[in-house]
């Protein structure tokens, strides 16, 4: 370290000069959530004078639309036990936790009026003359949500109506080609080709509309109990017949013959499908596609959980490329092994779908050694 960034790092004046003048808004509050210091950005997103925001509770003192519209303190509405800012504020003073760069849409009154607002924010602990505080770190994404929203909302109406006109062109394709007879083999070749084609299309704005759906709002879960195990073998019969075309055997493997709990079946098929489909894209001919399922050792009394692989022997995927994955329209390097087509969206919607359940997705893989898809779920009863 130079002396220069030393003497800076000392300075009690270039603190404060970084505190006042960086765009990120700061607050620190105190266990009971009550602002004790604050910078100037956070004054000027929320539009509050230092005397509405110092000494008040997180919410009353930035404007949320929960504590305002109930006259309420911050703490006591009936959102603030799920509300996300005061979880990591508990977490940063109870268990010296971090949140790092989560997303929060919430509603703030600014003069007077209910603005709907995106904002990034980390949360970490800080020991303050013995004691602890959280300090919280903001940044306004209003803008680029906004625009977001707008495209995803386009994107949505396009898709929609293509694909209409897209299905019945299919269903005409489909009769001419059952009723012209004696066809040689170009032409049946050129039906074959129009045919995926079109199917190609048709997948890919179905993709469109599910991921545009999800990124306008929340991805409401229809919860029911099923058996997961009988349900994840339904969906394996039914990806053996795609998978029977490249002489793939779909292998199952579980700890477990049965166990019920609440989870939405047709998203969670969505998800498997997709996986089970990639990995069959991926995979060289007379290979094996394993489907692995173990439960988790618990690491709160509270909730287990279920981890669901899908493991192939395909050629696998580089280490810098697999941050790609789970981002919409992205793709990796990596080939189906017979051309077959692929959206570059089915992992983003699933991983959308995923973290609605309150789990995680993921892969292993290197080069040469195939990929193992992986994702938990918690066990709910």
């Amino acid at each position: 370290m130079s002396i220069l960034t030393a003497t800076l790092k000392n300075s009690i004046e270039f603190l404060n000069l970084i505190f006042d003048t960086i765009p990120t808004a700061i607050m620190i509050v105190d266990k009971n959530a009550k602002i004790h210091a604050f910078n100037n950005s956070l004054s000027m997103i929320f539009q509050k004078s230092d005397d509405k925001i110092l000494n008040q509770l997180c919410g009353n003192g930035i404007g949320c639309a929960f504590e305002v519209e109930s006259n309420l303190d911050c703490g006591c509405t009936q959102f603030c036990k799920d509300c996300p800012l005061r979880k990591g504020i508990l977490s940063a003073i109870n268990e010296n936790k971090n949140t790092c760069n989560s997303l929060l849409k919430r509603n703030f009154y600014i003069d007077n009026k209910s603005v709907t607002k995106f904002l990034r924010f980390s949360i970490k602990p800080i020991s303050l003359n013995n004691e602890n505080f959280a300090i919280l770190f903001f940044d306004d994404v209003t803008n680029y949500y906004e625009l977001a929203e707008k495209r995803n909302e386009l994107l949505g109406i396009a898709a929609h109506d293509i694909r209409n006109p897209l299905s019945i062109i299919k269903m005409y394709v489909d009769y001419l080609n059952s009723h012209i007879e004696n066809k040689n083999e170009k032409i049946s070749k050129a039906f074959m080709t129009i045919d995926d084609s079109i199917n190609y299309m048709i997948q890919l704005l179905n993709d469109i509309l599910s991921y545009t759906s999800f990124e306008k709002s929340e991805i409401k879960l229809q919860y029911m109990k099923y058996d997961y195990i009988s349900f994840i073998k339904s969906i394996i019969n039914l990806q053996q017949i795609i998978a029977s075309g490249k002489n793939i055997r779909l292998l199952f493997n579980s700890q477990i013959d049965s166990i019920e709990f609440l989870f939405d079946s047709n998203k969670m098929t969505q998800v498997i499908n997709n996986l089970i489909s990639n990995s069959i894209k991926y995979s060289f001919e007379n290979s094996d596609v394993e489907i692995k399922i173990s439960i988790l050792p618990s690491k709160n009394s509270e909730v287990s959980y279920i981890k669901t692989e899908v493991i192939d022997n395909g050629p696998g995927i580089e280490q810098k490329e697999q941050i790609k994955l789970f981002k919409p329209f992205s793709r990796t390097n990596t080939k189906p092994t017979k051309n077959e087509s692929s959206t570059g969206l089915g992992l983003a919607i699933a991983k959308k779908i995923i973290d609605a359940h309150k789990g995680e997705i993921g892969v292993i893989s290197s080069p040469s050694k195939g990929a193992n898809f992986w994702f938990t779920l918690p066990i709910l009863k």
